[in-house]
C-alpha cells in the first residue's frame, strides 16, 4: 500500500470527523447566537 494511499484516508477521515464534530458544534453556536439576538 503506498504511503500517499494512507495520507489521502487519513485527511479525508480527519475532515469527516472534523465536520461530524464541528457541524453540530456551528449549529448550535448560530441557534444560541439567534436566540439571544432575538428574545
Amino acid at each position: 500500500m503506498p504511503l500517499e494511499y494512507i495520507d489521502m484516508i487519513s485527511i479525508i477521515g480527519i475532515i469527516t470527523i472534523a465536520s461530524i464534530i464541528l457541524l453540530p458544534l456551528l449549529a448550535w453556536i448560530l441557534t444560541w447566537n439567534d436566540s439571544h439576538l432575538h428574545p
